[in-house]
């Protein structure tokens, strides 16, 4: 770790401590590559994680993670992104869990692979009603899942 980097760390955790010690709590928090775009953001709720983002050096979005609020756990949805923009891959988490489908994409939008998840487990997708009885079970339909909007 660059001697920046542990700088910046070690005024973060003052900045958190002070704030803490104040009542306050932690709302974001920032790291940036060496040519000032941001790299990470995490945003907080009463001082738990709800959302990570991490960003290519040019600065377009590659990573988007959601956490549950009470417990910090990768609850929700998790994008990554090619750099030219297009979602590369896309699935659900529950309670730090990959938990249900998740999409591959190429760099020009063609879906190229889906997988049923249970609880980080690859399970076979014509076992998918016998977790998910509720859901649509197109593996094809990657407009069905909501994800291929998501920006």
């Amino acid at each position: 770790m660059k001697k920046t980097n542990i700088a910046l760390f070690i005024l973060a955790a003052v900045l958190a401590i002070v704030q803490l010690v104040n009542g306050q709590t932690l709302t974001q928090d920032t790291a940036y590559y060496h040519n000032g775009t941001i790299m990470q953001l995490n945003t907080y709720s009463n001082g738990v994680r709800v959302e990570r983002c991490f960003y290519f050096p040019a600065g377009e979005l590659q990573l988007y993670q959601e956490f549950d609020p009470i417990t910090g756990l990768q609850t929700g949805e998790e994008y990554w992104w090619h750099r030219n923009g297009q979602v590369e891959h896309a699935c659900e988490w529950v309670n730090g869990y990959a938990h249900g489908w998740a999409f591959w994409w190429d760099a020009e939008g063609e879906l190229v692979s889906s997988q049923v998840y249970v609880e980080s487990r690859i399970v076979p997708t014509e076992e998918y009603g016998n977790y998910f009885p509720d859901r649509e079970a197109d593996s094809e339909s990657a407009s069905a899942s909501g994800f291929a909007t998501r920006r």
